[in-house]
């Protein structure tokens, strides 16, 4: 599962000021299609779910660059979560 962190650094930031976060970058690109994410997640509340569907977790990681440094705190440095499950 990879998801948009709701809980990054600038998103937290932006909050701060009063500014939600913009997790869907492709919003407007295509005409009519508003991409938006209907349910933000934290790593927490995403585990939380998935737990309750059946699912253990097996690794919790980033992508990108500087992707070693980001795993050291995730939820903070990363702007994206990627969770590993099995059933």
């Amino acid at each position: 599962v990879e998801m948009p962190n709701a809980v990054w650094l600038p998103h937290r930031i932006s909050m701060l000021f009063g500014k939600f976060p913009i997790t869907a970058p492709t919003h407007g690109v295509i005409p009519g299609v508003y991409d938006e994410h209907i349910r933000f997640f934290t790593h927490q509340t995403l585990d939380i779910m998935m737990r309750k569907a059946g699912f253990k977790i097996i690794k919790i990681d980033c992508s990108g660059k500087f992707r070693s440094i980001k795993n050291i705190l995730p939820s903070l440095l990363s702007p994206d979560i990627v969770a590993v499950y099995k059933k």
